[in-house]
């Protein structure tokens, strides 16, 4: 961060990348009022760079700023018709608008047929659709993907090993809503989340369905992630046949 604010007193100038490295820092901090101003300099001079539009629409829809999302994917169109169809499919799944959200994924897919993320997003809408067979698939296709780019070290700086993780992380649910328990646990063991307890708490709960006789490995499991988090994981309701479960203090807001 100090490195973007050399660079931009020493070229004020709009169009500075830097903008867009600083707004970047910004954005994974959560600090979106600073980012924003950053992103909104650089395109309005003209910027392309396509994460100054990534991070703008992502504050919008944080923001529930559906309209100005919509209008950045529309004017990336002149710049790049999948990322910008992207867009505005994620705009359109926040506003529940799942027809057309759908649509704009399939015109990101036309564009370019192995975009991971529009794949992604087409799967998060056929899972809400209740088309479980059609998310697996378009995961599994993304999951390809990504990993395609690792092995060639492609796009590295777009951070694909945590699109990876994602992805695999919302595969697991839909392998979870297919009844598919030890193809799911292999998937959360892939997105391993290390700073998100709400994450381990969806990997604890396949993995108690998946071996829910075998109380000893889930207590294992359940007793390291509250270890790690420094949290206790409440079972009272689904699990409520495992003892172990409901010791006095063992209860948290993180209700299954």
């Amino acid at each position: 961060l100090v490195d973007f604010k050399e660079s931009l007193r020493l070229d004020p100038s709009p169009k500075n990348p830097a903008h867009v490295d600083r707004a970047r820092v910004y954005y994974s901090q959560g600090e979106y009022a600073k980012a924003r101003p950053d992103c909104e300099t650089y395109i309005n001079a003209g910027g392309k760079e396509f994460a100054a539009f990534d991070i703008l629409v992502g504050i919008n829809i944080s923001e529930k700023k559906y309209d100005e999302a919509l209008a950045l994917g529309n004017k990336y169109l002149e710049i790049n018709k999948a990322s910008a169809y992207q867009f505005i499919a994620r705009t359109y799944r926040m506003m529940g608008e799942k027809e057309k959200a759908l649509e704009a994924c399939n015109k990101a897919l036309e564009a370019a047929p192995n975009y991971a993320d529009a794949l992604n997003i087409r799967g998060l809408l056929y899972q809400k659709m209740g088309k479980i067979d059609e998310a697996i698939e378009d995961y599994t296709r993304a999951i390809e993907i990504h990993k395609n780019k690792l092995e060639k070290k492609l796009n590295i700086e777009r951070n694909v090993k945590y699109n990876l993780k994602i992805v695999y992380k919302n595969r697991a649910y839909a392998y979870r809503k297919n009844k598919e328990f030890e193809k799911a646990v292999e998937d959360y063991k892939n997105a391993l989340f290390s700073n998100d307890p709400n994450f381990y708490e969806e990997y604890l709960k396949c993995f108690s369905e998946q071996v829910y006789n075998k109380e000893e490995e889930i207590i294992k499991l359940k007793e390291k992630m509250e270890t790690h988090y420094n949290v206790k994981f409440n079972f009272d309701n689904k699990f409520s046949h495992f003892p172990n479960f409901k010791k006095e203090g063992h209860y948290s807001d993180l209700n299954f």
